[in-house]
């Protein structure tokens, strides 16, 4: 990629994540029992689809990895070709959209080059868009849910409540307040007190929505950052909150903590039966798996869920040891060059290992989808591949 295709790669991803975003909002206020499945895999395609159409050759940033990523799709067209039979004709068209995304996504990651000028551009309209798309976001869940605000201070009621701004769920929607707050880290202009208030401000919607898992991948990613940068006293702060909920769970605060926090449905909400379904269906096909949608079909049939809870189970249940063994190879050289990038002083780096390490850990209690469509797959696919090999291979480029 050159400087400039680098730069239209950047607008065209910030274009399509605004197009997928307005896509949520219109499906939750005007079409909410409509399918988006086939209009999220067009919008998220194209900033791909260009990297494609001008980058001819094939080139990757380590020869070896081309074996892994083909056998990725090998696996998945594999799968999906022996689930056929059991699917509906509108969930086959829903599983080529997926292995389409795969494919086309996967491919671009191919045409990764050698002259990226990190030097002489920052990636800034995506992530620009994700911020000024979680404060729209932010805002209509304050205004949408004004009138329950005041339960909040009322545990008892709170968990009736689902702050999910445009959102089905409160989880998807913070996770996505995550991965905005992770983006004004990545925005390297704007007014500093502008970007701390927007920050608490997404923050504040963050908390509101007390999904665990998204909040504890946002304390994981502000940890280890805080740990690289050698900021002590922001580490103290984050052990003080630490103390205060050993404190609370032991004097007084214990039922507040199991009942509405932890949950008393169990420790896990119900994710421990969720995946000894798992488990059977792998027990089943531990080599090749079910594929995407067939899976999920089975795993709903049982637990009324489609999401397995879990990247892990997604991952041996979608393609088997198979996939297991080619993500984690994938992982391993992700992981590599992002400390690489780190020694050398490139730009981000810190924030994209801390962010890889935190969703990592966001991972074992809910699915990752690495190469897929849709506004949240493709936000982590950007953050979690893309970025660190494009600014290793800039930082090559200037040695």
């Amino acid at each position: 990629m050159t400087q400039k295709q680098f730069e239209k790669f950047d607008k065209l991803l910030g274009i399509s994540v605004f197009l997928l975003m307005l896509g949520v909002i219109m499906n939750k206020l005007f079409f909410p029992k409509m399918s988006l499945a086939i209009y999220n895999f067009i919008i998220s395609i194209i900033p791909f689809i260009y990297i494609l159409i001008n980058n001819k050759k094939l080139h990757i940033y380590k020869k070896t990895m081309y074996f892994v990523l083909l056998l990725i799709i090998f696996v998945r067209l594999i799968t999906s070709i022996m689930s056929f039979s059991k699917l509906s004709n509108y969930k086959i068209l829903e599983q080529l959209c997926y292995d389409g995304s795969l494919i086309v996504i996967l491919l671009s990651f191919f045409t990764i080059k050698n002259n990226v000028s990190y030097n002489n551009y920052k990636f800034k309209y995506f992530t620009k868009t994700i911020v000024f798309m979680g404060i729209v976001y932010g805002i209509y869940n304050i205004f949408a849910n004004i009138a329950n605000l005041v339960y909040f201070s009322n545990i008892k009621y709170r968990y009736l409540i689902n702050y999910s701004s445009f959102f089905t769920n409160k989880n998807l929607f913070g996770i996505f307040l995550f991965l905005a707050l992770v983006s004004l880290k990545l925005d390297s202009e704007g007014n500093k007190r502008k970007k701390i208030l927007i920050k608490y401000f997404l923050l504040f919607n963050l908390v509101l929505t007390l999904s665990r898992n998204a909040i504890l991948a946002y304390l994981i990613f502000e940890s280890i950052l805080a740990l690289l940068k050698k900021r002590y006293k922001k580490m103290a702060m984050l052990l003080f909150i630490i103390l205060i909920v050993i404190f609370a769970n032991i004097y007084g605060l214990k039922d507040f903590l199991i009942n509405y926090i932890i949950r008393t449905d169990s420790v896990t909400s119900g994710r421990e039966y969720i995946w000894k379904i798992c488990i059977k269906y792998f027990s089943q096909k531990p080599i090749l798996g079910y594929g995407e949608i067939y899976i999920s079909n089975l795993v709903n049939r049982e637990s009324g869920v489609t999401s397995m809870h879990s990247w892990l189970f997604k991952i041996l249940l979608n393609g088997g040891f198979i996939n297991l063994i080619c993500y984690l190879t994938l992982l391993i050289n992700i992981l590599y060059i992002t400390i690489k990038n780190m020694k050398n002083n490139l730009p981000y780096s810190n924030i994209i290992f801390s962010f890889i390490i935190s969703i990592l850990a966001y991972g074992i209690f809910e699915e990752v989808n690495l190469f897929e469509f849709g506004l949240i797959n493709i936000i982590i696919t950007v953050y979690f591949v893309f970025l660190p090999v494009l600014y290793y291979r800039g930082g090559l480029n200037n040695e």
